[in-house]
């Protein structure tokens, strides 16, 4: 059977959608309790006899697969991208190869289910996943029980979703930020030993040892520079469309204003300050539907240790009508240096979007996904991490 304390990291309703979606035979009676723990023990139950059921309505490969989804990205909204140097495979290393090195390095616990997991040692690996490309390795994913937390529900395990992403060239370590508050380590410290232990350091270490993996931690400069980019990339898209909305007409009117207020060097720079305020206004009626790629809806500017200035758009919507924007906005592009910003991406061939916070700190970017992100997050995860290692 799946351990309770495992099943309590995903949703009721989830659960109640799967076995809709698989037609099980009197579902909500099978589930019904007075509490919610004791609905979490139904469920446990229910799995078990469907899976030994041999005309049940899903297989165990089936719900395996439901829960990993669930547990690696689902339940997991705070993220740590990192780079590494070494490891086992490449993106050019073959599907075959790769799996063949897994399957012989039992430790690796390669594509084990979830359900004969019942430890309750830290850092425990649960099992490890390969995703290919064009039969060419592209992701290793290892599911790992970090420990556990108290909450509402009881003892919960709390887990920890780490890939090895070959074709974008970072690592990535996913946690549930409500169980990092809840648990008794420290954030910097959890992850030094979660680095620790996929470097095969220590005695949790030795199950990832055949990884041969070394994390890189960034540097704050380079964390900086890569919001940075991000940034600039959404505030050139908005820049265009307001541009788009001036015309050749206004800016002789600004020049002419100028001149009449006895400037006779009339520089770029006077010329943007005067248009920033134009483009407060303008922003107030576009709608959001305007930016093909997405907008920004906060920013932290920081010089040295000091913040600079804290805007955000309280509803997530595009920023582009705050003054302390535009009042930045030349100073942030001549840093070339963004300590935090809220991104709202609209994904390329899709109706989907994605919101999150990227900020730089403990020699990380850091991503954190808003909770209504979380249906489909495996998605917008790829899309979110492509984004940033592209920048990086």
């Amino acid at each position: 059977m799946f351990r309770t304390e495992t099943l309590k990291n995903i949703h009721i309703k989830d659960f109640e959608e799967f076995f809709k979606e698989k037609d099980v035979k009197r579902r909500s009676a099978r589930m019904k309790h007075n509490t919610t723990i004791d609905r979490y023990n139904m469920i446990s139950k229910l799995i078990k006899e469907e899976v030994d059921n041999p005309n049940g309505a899903f297989t165990k490969s089936e719900i395996n697969n439901f829960i990993f989804k669930k547990l690696f990205y689902d339940n997991n909204n705070y993220e740590y991208i990192l780079k590494y140097s070494n490891f086992f495979a490449t993106k050019f290393t073959k599907r075959s190869v790769a799996e063949k090195y897994l399957r012989e390095n039992p430790l690796l616990k390669f594509n084990e289910t979830l359900e004969n997991t019942s430890s309750d040692k830290d850092y425990e690996l649960f099992t490890s996943k390969l995703d290919c490309q064009s039969e060419n390795a592209s992701a290793i994913h290892l599911l790992v029980r970090v420990g556990f937390v108290n909450n509402f529900l009881g003892k919960v395990d709390f887990f920890a979703g780490i890939t090895v992403d070959l074709q974008n060239s970072v690592l990535i370590v996913r946690l549930n930020y409500r169980h990092i508050k809840s648990s008794n380590k420290e954030p910097l410290k959890l992850l030094k030993e979660i680095k620790d232990l996929i470097s095969g350091t220590g005695l949790s270490g030795k199950s990832f040892v055949p990884l041969k993996l070394n994390p890189i931690s960034l540097d704050e400069d380079t964390a900086n520079k890569t919001i940075f980019a991000l940034y600039k990339e959404l505030s050139s898209e908005a820049e265009d469309l307001l541009n788009a909305r001036m015309t050749e007409e206004t800016e002789d009117k600004i020049k002419e204003f100028l001149k009449e207020t006895g400037i006779t060097e009339i520089k770029d720079e006077y010329l943007e300050q005067i248009k920033a305020v134009l483009y407060q206004d303008i922003s107030r009626n576009i709608n959001p539907s305007s930016f093909k790629k997405g907008w920004i809806f906060r920013f932290d500017f920081r010089e040295g240790n000091l913040t600079r200035a804290t805007s955000k758009h309280e509803k997530k919507g595009p920023i582009y009508s705050s003054k302390t924007y535009w009042q930045l906005k030349e100073l942030i592009y001549g840093e070339e240096r963004m300590h935090e910003a809220g991104f709202h991406w609209k994904i390329p061939r899709s109706s989907d979007s994605v919101d999150v916070r990227v900020y730089s700190r403990n020699d990380t970017i850091i991503v954190h996904y808003y909770y209504n992100m979380r249906i489909d997050r495996k998605e917008k995860d790829e899309f979110v991490v492509q984004k940033i290692a592209r920048n990086l």
